[in-house]
């Protein structure tokens, strides 16, 4: 059985058939299909716009407490744990929460946190991810530093 947890509420039959439309791959129909999709119940806990501040690890939190929701969730569903996890969201915070005999295969198609991201913080420009008053105090921008380099560790031990 392939689960699908998604924030999309699109129907199964919906998708499948812009998989058939987009990609040329014709698939059985969803009512018969081995894969079906939950919509997660709190996107609120992933979404940047839920965190003015500390939006990074606070999106990684939130990611791990729907980790948690799901495994449990399954676990009293009476359905096994996964053997294969796909995260594309680039949320590596979950992947611990996994039985260790769980294939985890990331897809990021960009990184939670980059080189780039230090560089307008220590260069003290504003950006999407470095606020004005952060960019005009050097304590701010100093403690953002350190900020980001811990989140880098973490992304790094996890993921």
């Amino acid at each position: 059985k392939i689960i699908i947890y998604t924030v999309d509420a699109t129907p199964a039959k919906d998708i499948f058939r812009n998989v058939e439309v987009k990609f040329g791959i014709e698939l059985p129909p969803a009512d018969s299909s081995p894969v079906s999709f939950v919509v997660v119940s709190r996107p609120d806990l992933i979404d940047p716009g839920s965190y003015l501040r500390f939006t990074m690890f606070r999106q990684m939190m939130g990611g791990y407490r729907l980790m948690r929701m799901f495994l449990e969730e399954a676990e009293s569903s009476g359905l096994p744990p996964p053997t294969v996890f796909i995260d594309t969201t680039g949320c590596s915070f979950t992947f611990p929460l996994l039985p260790r005999s769980c294939l985890v295969i990331p897809y990021v198609h960009y990184p939670t946190i980059s080189s780039d991201m230090f560089s307008l913080v220590y260069s003290r420009r504003p950006s999407y991810n470095n606020s004005a008053s952060v960019a005009q105090s050097r304590i701010m921008a100093f403690v953002k530093l350190l900020y980001f380099a811990a989140f880098a560790l973490c992304y790094h031990v996890t993921g």
